[in-house]
């Protein structure tokens, strides 16, 4: 049997493991969101009750449905400015007739989180990133998903965890 030095042993006791700010089942539609891109919603393509869904321990959305989605989140966990958060998101094959731009964001009150543009079409991609805040959250704060497509996709947020 092999014993751990005392400071291995207590350095391996205490290393943070990222915690999870979101989970599949918690989103919602967010009808009473903040939405800090207004000019973006579209009332013929608001996303209903079946444009999203759990999918992978994540949330979907299903742009064929809905090509403007406001979905919020309570927070599972509080963040501060300098810890690390990482997104793991990805979309299908991006189509539609007319080339556009495809838009993520994530919010909490009037700060963006994170922010990201997508040229329509383009081919399905996966995305893992690692971003500071730079504001510090309570957990139980909403986090608001906004997303607009055009054409008939999918769009994922798999997760969204934080490191102190």
């Amino acid at each position: 049997m092999r014993i751990l030095p005392p400071l291995l042993l207590l350095a391996a006791c205490t290393a943070s493991e990222p915690k999870p700010l979101v989970e599949g089942v918690g989103w919602m539609g967010a009808e009473a969101a903040m939405d800090l891109m207004p000019e973006h919603e579209d009332a013929k393509a608001i996303c209903g009750a079946g444009g999203f869904r759990e999918e992978l321990g994540g949330v979907e959305v299903d742009t064929g449905i809905c090509a403007y989605a406001l979905l919020q989140h309570p927070l599972l966990e509080g963040f501060a400015a300098q810890d690390t958060l990482t997104i793991n998101w990805w979309h299908s094959d991006l189509v539609a007739a007319e080339p556009a731009t495809g838009h993520l964001m994530l919010s909490v009150g009037e700060d963006i989180l994170y922010e990201a543009e997508v040229d329509i079409p383009g081919d399905a991609s996966a995305f893992l990133e690692d971003f500071e805040p730079g504001f510090d959250v309570e957990a139980g704060e909403p986090l608001v998903l906004h997303l607009h497509n055009h054409g008939f996709n999918t769009w994922n947020l798999f997760s969204l965890t934080v490191e102190p």
